[in-house]
């Protein structure tokens, strides 16, 4: 107290000096709120910089791993028509025991008369089948698309005929679902183009399930037969154990007509194997290699040339 002895009888005076120190402490504490708010500020500041790169470095991972923004079709592959074609190293039994079997494609058929042609298949030369998908031109120029699982005939097929789509130098997309454990003649679903062909040719499955029929996995022809796939591909998927039951996630697949990212859908998994074709392809020589986008059941050539990898594909 001593600093208010000059105070003293001066009521006035020590009231304003206490004012000053009031005030002078009220400025201090305020200077100590604005640097602490400062401080507090920059290391926000620091944390949103620090986020930001965080999450961008997050982003460019997710493009790249995924393909993402960065994600391009423009490469195809043509099979001859008369003994080229793809087969895998080792048998493919991912569809022994399932239920369930979607098989999504971009086709260009170049097929003339009546023929036949095997987009892919799983059975043994002289063996029956675990599945397999045939392609057949009819007189008047319809193009019918099978479904095979086990052995042939009409208790283990289903059958659509499409239009005059072969020959016609456009990109089709062919989506077939099927599910072999639902009702008799509703186990599978054909889809030209993102849209569903309703009407069955003929057949129903007595199978329940896909049996094992140990083979490779084939594109293009079928083990043991003469015949082969006339045009070209891209884009071939097989989703196993996954129920694609639904016209949107079709369409999702479909891409408005245009090959998109099957490893980056809203709505739709991941496939169980993925060949891109002509792009992610090796060649060596005339040796070429289609490498699986999601496993390692990677394909290579049998009767083709380099020229096969073509800059033709659906939507360019």
């Amino acid at each position: 107290m001593n600093q208010y002895k000059k105070f003293l009888g001066r009521t006035d005076l020590v009231k304003n000096q206490v004012e000053r120190e009031k005030l002078a402490e009220q400025e201090a504490t305020s200077k100590r709120k604005r640097s602490i708010q400062q401080q507090n500020k920059q290391r926000f500041l620091k944390y949103q910089e620090q986020l930001r790169s965080e999450l961008a470095a997050r982003y460019f991972h997710s493009v790249m791993s995924t393909g993402g923004e960065s994600f391009s079709n423009t490469k195809s592959l043509n099979f001859d028509g008369t003994d080229a074609y793809l087969e895998g190293a080792t048998n493919y039994a991912l569809a022994d025991g399932e239920s369930q079997l979607n098989i999504s494609a971009w086709l260009k058929l170049d097929y003339t008369g009546n023929g036949f042609g095997y987009l892919c298949s799983v059975k043994p030369s002289g063996g029956n089948r675990t599945f397999e998908v045939r392609i057949q031109l009819l007189n008047g120029g319809v193009t019918r698309v099978q479904f095979y699982v086990n052995t042939a005939g009409n208790n283990n097929r289903d059958t659509r005929d499409f239009g005059a789509i072969a020959g016609d130098g456009l990109w089709h997309h062919l989506m077939i679902c099927v599910d072999l454990g639902r009702a008799s003649r509703q186990e599978a679903k054909f889809y030209l183009d993102g849209e569903e062909k309703t009407v069955a040719t003929a057949g129903y499955f007595a199978s329940t399930t896909f049996p094992s029929n140990p083979s490779p996995l084939v594109i293009g022809h079928s083990l043991g037969l003469s015949d082969y796939y006339d045009g070209s591909i891209d884009e071939l998927a097989l989703w196993i154990g996954t129920d694609l039951y639904d016209d949107a996630k079709v369409a999702e697949i479909y891409g408005g007509g245009k090959g998109v990212d099957l490893n980056n859908l809203a709505t739709v998994p991941a496939p169980t194997t993925w060949f891109r074709m002509g792009d992610a392809a090796t060649i060596d020589g005339d040796d070429i290699t289609i490498p699986d986008q999601i496993g390692t059941y990677d394909l290579t050539s049998e009767a083709m040339i380099a020229a096969d990898v073509q800059e033709d594909t659906p939507g360019s």
